[in-house]
Protein backbone atom coordinates (compact mmCIF):
# COMPACT_ATOMS: atom_id res chain seq x y z
CA UNK A 1 0.00 0.00 0.00
CA UNK A 2 1.35 3.53 -1.42
CA UNK A 3 1.83 6.02 1.61
CA UNK A 4 -1.33 8.35 1.41
CA UNK A 5 -0.63 11.48 -0.87
CA UNK A 6 -2.32 14.19 1.46
CA UNK A 7 -2.14 16.05 5.10
CA UNK A 8 -2.83 13.87 7.76
CA UNK A 9 -5.14 16.93 8.95
CA UNK A 10 -8.10 15.71 5.93
CA UNK A 11 -7.07 11.91 6.51
CA UNK A 12 -9.09 11.48 9.11
CA UNK A 13 -11.89 12.71 7.38
CA UNK A 14 -13.26 9.35 5.55
CA UNK A 15 -13.37 7.13 9.20
CA UNK A 16 -15.62 9.74 10.14
CA UNK A 17 -17.90 9.51 7.41
CA UNK A 18 -17.89 5.34 7.48
CA UNK A 19 -18.66 5.40 11.00
CA UNK A 20 -21.89 7.24 10.62
CA UNK A 21 -22.96 4.11 8.69
CA UNK A 22 -22.10 1.89 11.36
CA UNK A 23 -19.00 0.27 9.74
CA UNK A 24 -17.28 -2.40 11.60
CA UNK A 25 -13.98 -2.72 12.24
CA UNK A 26 -12.70 -5.99 12.75
CA UNK A 27 -9.36 -7.37 14.49
CA UNK A 28 -8.05 -8.43 11.12
CA UNK A 29 -8.90 -5.16 9.88
CA UNK A 30 -6.41 -3.80 12.55
CA UNK A 31 -3.94 -6.36 12.24
CA UNK A 32 -3.26 -5.61 8.47
CA UNK A 33 -3.49 -1.79 8.72
CA UNK A 34 -0.34 0.44 7.52
CA UNK A 35 0.81 2.32 10.25
CA UNK A 36 1.91 6.42 9.27
CA UNK A 37 3.16 8.99 11.58
CA UNK A 38 1.65 11.91 11.02
CA UNK A 39 4.36 14.70 11.77
CA UNK A 40 2.95 18.65 13.41
CA UNK A 41 5.45 21.51 13.85
CA UNK A 42 6.63 22.30 16.85
CA UNK A 43 7.60 25.78 16.40
CA UNK A 44 10.92 28.27 17.84
CA UNK A 45 8.85 31.06 17.54
CA UNK A 46 12.32 33.52 18.71
CA UNK A 47 14.14 31.80 15.72
CA UNK A 48 11.12 31.24 13.23
CA UNK A 49 11.91 27.67 12.73
CA UNK A 50 10.85 24.19 13.44
CA UNK A 51 12.63 22.47 16.83
CA UNK A 52 10.47 18.91 16.43
CA UNK A 53 7.24 17.64 15.09
CA UNK A 54 4.78 15.45 17.02
CA UNK A 55 4.02 12.26 15.62
CA UNK A 56 0.49 11.15 16.10
CA UNK A 57 -0.08 7.64 14.54
CA UNK A 58 -2.46 6.62 11.64
CA UNK A 59 -3.83 3.66 10.77
CA UNK A 60 -4.09 3.46 6.72
CA UNK A 61 -6.62 0.14 6.44
CA UNK A 62 -7.16 -2.18 3.51
CA UNK A 63 -9.65 0.00 2.07
CA UNK A 64 -7.62 3.73 2.07
CA UNK A 65 -9.42 4.16 4.83
CA UNK A 66 -7.54 6.14 7.44
CA UNK A 67 -8.42 6.64 11.48
CA UNK A 68 -6.32 7.53 14.51
CA UNK A 69 -6.23 4.87 17.32
CA UNK A 70 -8.01 7.53 19.37
CA UNK A 71 -11.00 7.13 16.94
CA UNK A 72 -11.22 3.38 18.25
CA UNK A 73 -14.04 3.38 21.08
CA UNK A 74 -12.96 2.00 24.55
CA UNK A 75 -12.95 -1.60 24.31
CA UNK A 76 -13.03 -1.67 20.86
CA UNK A 77 -9.77 -3.05 19.93
CA UNK A 78 -8.22 -5.91 22.13
CA UNK A 79 -5.20 -4.39 23.81
CA UNK A 80 -2.61 -6.81 22.50
CA UNK A 81 -3.48 -5.59 19.19
CA UNK A 82 -3.36 -2.27 20.36
CA UNK A 83 0.34 -2.64 21.52
CA UNK A 84 1.30 -4.12 18.15
CA UNK A 85 0.15 -0.62 16.94
CA UNK A 86 2.29 0.62 19.77
CA UNK A 87 4.99 -1.03 18.46
CA UNK A 88 4.36 -0.60 14.87
CA UNK A 89 4.45 3.36 15.65
CA UNK A 90 8.19 2.82 16.61
CA UNK A 91 8.84 0.55 13.70
CA UNK A 92 7.74 3.78 11.42
CA UNK A 93 9.46 6.34 13.75
CA UNK A 94 12.78 4.45 13.20
CA UNK A 95 11.85 4.69 9.57
CA UNK A 96 11.37 8.07 9.36
CA UNK A 97 14.62 8.78 11.70
CA UNK A 98 16.74 7.67 9.07
CA UNK A 99 15.33 8.51 6.21
CA UNK A 100 14.95 11.99 7.62
CA UNK A 101 17.94 13.01 9.08
CA UNK A 102 17.00 16.62 9.86
CA UNK A 103 13.55 14.95 11.89
CA UNK A 104 13.41 15.76 15.51
CA UNK A 105 10.10 13.89 16.79
CA UNK A 106 8.00 13.49 19.95
CA UNK A 107 5.50 10.97 20.19
CA UNK A 108 3.17 9.93 23.40
CA UNK A 109 3.28 7.08 25.04
CA UNK A 110 0.70 5.59 26.78
CA UNK A 111 0.94 3.50 30.48
CA UNK A 112 0.55 0.46 28.84
CA UNK A 113 3.10 0.69 26.89
CA UNK A 114 5.67 1.68 29.51
CA UNK A 115 4.68 -1.28 31.10
CA UNK A 116 4.40 -4.19 27.86
CA UNK A 117 8.21 -5.80 27.95
CA UNK A 118 7.53 -6.45 24.01
CA UNK A 119 6.94 -2.95 23.48
CA UNK A 120 10.14 -1.55 26.32
CA UNK A 121 12.04 -4.13 24.31
CA UNK A 122 11.71 -2.70 21.25
CA UNK A 123 11.91 0.80 22.40
CA UNK A 124 15.51 -0.28 23.74
CA UNK A 125 16.37 -1.38 20.27
CA UNK A 126 15.47 1.62 18.63
CA UNK A 127 17.35 3.69 20.80
CA UNK A 128 20.34 1.93 21.51
CA UNK A 129 23.05 2.93 23.71
CA UNK A 130 22.31 6.35 22.75
CA UNK A 131 24.28 6.73 19.97
CA UNK A 132 21.64 6.34 17.29
CA UNK A 133 18.93 8.87 17.79
CA UNK A 134 20.99 11.31 20.17
CA UNK A 135 18.31 14.21 21.31
CA UNK A 136 16.29 13.12 18.50
CA UNK A 137 13.76 11.63 20.01
CA UNK A 138 10.60 13.24 22.72
CA UNK A 139 8.62 10.68 24.72
CA UNK A 140 5.66 12.65 26.08
CA UNK A 141 3.95 10.76 29.16
CA UNK A 142 0.28 12.14 30.10
CA UNK A 143 0.16 13.75 33.43
CA UNK A 144 -2.03 10.96 34.57
CA UNK A 145 0.62 8.17 33.98
CA UNK A 146 2.92 9.95 36.55
CA UNK A 147 0.34 9.44 39.13
CA UNK A 148 -1.03 5.89 38.49
CA UNK A 149 2.64 4.30 38.13
CA UNK A 150 4.86 6.68 39.61
CA UNK A 151 7.89 4.32 40.09
CA UNK A 152 7.67 2.73 36.81
CA UNK A 153 7.57 5.88 34.84
CA UNK A 154 10.48 7.40 36.95
CA UNK A 155 12.56 3.99 36.49
CA UNK A 156 11.48 4.67 32.57
CA UNK A 157 12.65 7.95 32.26
CA UNK A 158 16.07 7.49 33.99
CA UNK A 159 16.85 4.67 31.84
CA UNK A 160 16.23 6.26 28.82
CA UNK A 161 17.07 9.76 29.65
CA UNK A 162 20.90 8.37 30.23
CA UNK A 163 20.37 7.07 26.22
CA UNK A 164 19.89 10.25 25.05
CA UNK A 165 16.12 10.79 25.13
CA UNK A 166 14.44 13.44 26.00
CA UNK A 167 10.70 13.77 28.13
CA UNK A 168 7.53 16.06 27.97
CA UNK A 169 5.18 16.15 30.44
CA UNK A 170 1.83 16.74 28.68
CA UNK A 171 -1.43 18.39 29.01
CA UNK A 172 0.23 20.25 31.84
CA UNK A 173 -3.03 21.43 34.00
CA UNK A 174 -5.66 19.36 32.35
CA UNK A 175 -7.18 17.30 35.02
CA UNK A 176 -5.65 17.26 38.59
CA UNK A 177 -2.44 18.70 38.43
CA UNK A 178 0.37 17.65 40.61
CA UNK A 179 3.68 20.40 41.17
CA UNK A 180 4.88 17.60 42.81
CA UNK A 181 5.37 15.83 39.52
CA UNK A 182 7.88 18.57 38.26
CA UNK A 183 10.26 17.90 41.27
CA UNK A 184 9.87 13.91 40.96
CA UNK A 185 9.90 13.94 37.35
CA UNK A 186 12.88 15.49 35.54
CA UNK A 187 11.29 16.22 32.35
CA UNK A 188 12.71 18.98 30.15
CA UNK A 189 9.56 20.03 28.58
CA UNK A 190 6.23 20.74 29.68
CA UNK A 191 3.13 21.16 27.54
CA UNK A 192 0.82 23.46 28.41
CA UNK A 193 -2.68 22.17 28.04
CA UNK A 194 -4.79 23.75 25.34
CA UNK A 195 -7.63 24.99 27.90
CA UNK A 196 -5.22 27.57 28.97
CA UNK A 197 -4.23 28.57 25.32
CA UNK A 198 -7.56 29.03 24.10
CA UNK A 199 -8.57 32.77 23.74
CA UNK A 200 -5.61 33.76 26.22
CA UNK A 201 -5.05 37.23 25.03
CA UNK A 202 -9.08 37.82 26.45
CA UNK A 203 -8.75 36.12 30.45
CA UNK A 204 -6.63 37.59 32.72
CA UNK A 205 -6.86 34.61 35.27
CA UNK A 206 -5.09 32.31 32.49
CA UNK A 207 -2.52 34.93 31.58
CA UNK A 208 -1.55 34.92 35.43
CA UNK A 209 -1.19 30.68 35.26
CA UNK A 210 0.81 30.83 32.00
CA UNK A 211 3.18 33.24 33.49
CA UNK A 212 3.51 30.61 36.59
CA UNK A 213 3.75 27.99 34.98
CA UNK A 214 6.73 29.53 32.78
CA UNK A 215 8.35 30.88 35.86
CA UNK A 216 8.33 27.22 37.72
CA UNK A 217 9.73 25.45 34.17
CA UNK A 218 12.46 27.96 33.96
CA UNK A 219 13.58 28.02 37.33
CA UNK A 220 14.03 24.13 37.09
CA UNK A 221 15.19 23.79 33.65
CA UNK A 222 12.55 22.55 31.57
CA UNK A 223 10.77 24.49 28.55
CA UNK A 224 7.07 25.00 28.02
CA UNK A 225 5.50 24.45 24.85
CA UNK A 226 1.96 25.46 24.27
CA UNK A 227 -0.19 23.29 22.70
CA UNK A 228 -2.96 24.15 20.21
CA UNK A 229 -2.08 27.82 19.49
CA UNK A 230 -4.82 28.17 16.78
CA UNK A 231 -4.61 32.02 16.09
CA UNK A 232 -2.39 35.30 15.85
CA UNK A 233 -3.47 36.80 18.66
CA UNK A 234 -3.00 33.48 21.08
CA UNK A 235 0.73 33.14 19.70
CA UNK A 236 1.02 37.45 20.06
CA UNK A 237 0.11 37.00 23.36
CA UNK A 238 2.37 34.08 24.41
CA UNK A 239 5.42 35.43 22.75
CA UNK A 240 4.94 38.78 25.35
CA UNK A 241 4.93 36.45 27.75
CA UNK A 242 8.06 34.62 27.28
CA UNK A 243 6.64 31.40 25.46
CA UNK A 244 9.29 30.36 23.05
CA UNK A 245 7.37 26.66 21.91
CA UNK A 246 4.26 26.44 20.23
CA UNK A 247 2.35 24.28 18.38
CA UNK A 248 -1.14 24.30 17.24
CA UNK A 249 -2.92 24.76 13.60
CA UNK A 250 -1.71 28.46 13.40
CA UNK A 251 1.79 27.16 12.33
CA UNK A 252 1.19 23.93 10.80
CA UNK A 253 -1.31 21.26 10.31
CA UNK A 254 -0.03 17.33 10.79
CA UNK A 255 2.03 15.61 7.45
CA UNK A 256 3.30 12.76 6.85
CA UNK A 257 6.86 12.41 6.31
CA UNK A 258 7.05 11.50 2.93
CA UNK A 259 5.71 15.41 2.35
CA UNK A 260 7.77 16.84 5.22
CA UNK A 261 9.86 18.71 2.38
CA UNK A 262 6.40 19.87 0.44
CA UNK A 263 5.20 21.51 3.93
CA UNK A 264 8.44 22.73 5.69
CA UNK A 265 8.57 26.00 6.92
Amino acid sequence: MNDINQTAFSSSLPFSRQTKKRRIISSQDLMTAKVLLAYQPIMNVDQDCVCWREGAARLVLADNTVLAPSELSAGHAPSKIMRMIDISVLDRLERDLQQNPDLFATINVPLESIANFEWHARFRELVGEGYRFPDRIVVEIDEASTGSMPVLVADFMKYFQRRGVLFALDNFGKDKTSLKNLVDFLFDFIKIDQFFVRDIQRNADKQVIIHAINGIARELDAVCIAEKVETEQEASWLVSAGIQLMQGYYFGKPVYASNMKRFAG
